[in-house]
């Protein structure tokens, strides 16, 4: 679990900070590669398990200090340097972010609820919610900036999710307060072009000033939690 949420972070990072990468995967795959390489001369599992920018550095100079894979990243156009650099540079600006209060949370004995509350108050301080800035700016819906007053909504609810959905951008939406209520109740919900879809039992919708011309602007990686709030949130 906490190598994905691990991975998903890097891949997040790696779109906001190196906006020329357009295949992050490919990154996540050659320090994946890179750390198999690893366990060949030390014990280790993975690079995304280690916490410590230091250690990922000392294992930086290890690495390439073998002449077998300073020969394979010749061959290889030096993306094992230049993948292992990014890791790098992302684990030092990553220390001392959500990661590991995440972490801790979902390890404590607090009761499911209470855990849920705690994780979801995280995240909406966090990558999750920046990420979710940085993409669309404001509400989805009214388009108002200030984010202090806006709130990360999963689309898929979070007590769904797995693992990766629950800190996957595209299942997210700004909204404001009273957006996200009603979007949480099933009262609204949006079809794949993103018009507003407005449930039969919302019978004070005008009052909220929810019109049926509304529209958000919908990415392709969230139509698929799009389609799950319809068909399991959404009341018809």
């Amino acid at each position: 679990m906490e190598t994905i949420i691990r991975e998903i972070e890097f891949k997040n990072w790696l779109q906001e900070n190196h906006k020329q990468i357009t295949r992050p995967e490919k990154y996540i795959g050659t320090i994946k590669t890179i750390s198999n390489d690893l366990k060949l001369h030390i014990e280790i599992n993975s690079l995304f398990h280690i916490e410590e920018a230091s250690k990922i550095k000392e294992l930086y100079d290890l690495y390439f200090s073998i002449l077998a894979f300073e020969k394979k990243n010749s061959r290889g156009n030096n993306m094992y340097s230049r993948a292992f650099d990014l890791y790098l540079e992302f684990m030092s600006e990553h220390q001392g972010n959500s990661f590991n209060d995440i972490i801790d949370i979902i390890n404590s004995n607090k009761e499911g609820g209470e855990k849920e509350t705690l994780i979801l108050a995280r995240l909406g301080q966090g990558r999750f919610k920046n990420s979710l800035i940085k993409r669309g700016g404001g509400c989805a819906i009214s388009g108002y900036l200030n984010s202090d007053l806006l709130i990360a909504s999963h689309i898929k609810p979070w007590s769904k999710c797995d693992n990766y959905e629950k800190v996957d951008p595209d299942n997210g939406l700004l909204l404001l307060p009273n957006y996200d209520k009603l979007f949480d109740k099933g009262l609204i919900s949006f079809d794949d072009n993103g018009c507003i879809l407005i449930s039969e039992f919302f019978l004070d919708s005008e009052i909220f000033g929810i019109k049926k011309s509304l529209k958000i602007k919908l990415g392709r990686g969230s139509k698929k939690y799009m389609e799950f709030h319809r068909s399991n949130v959404f009341k018809y």
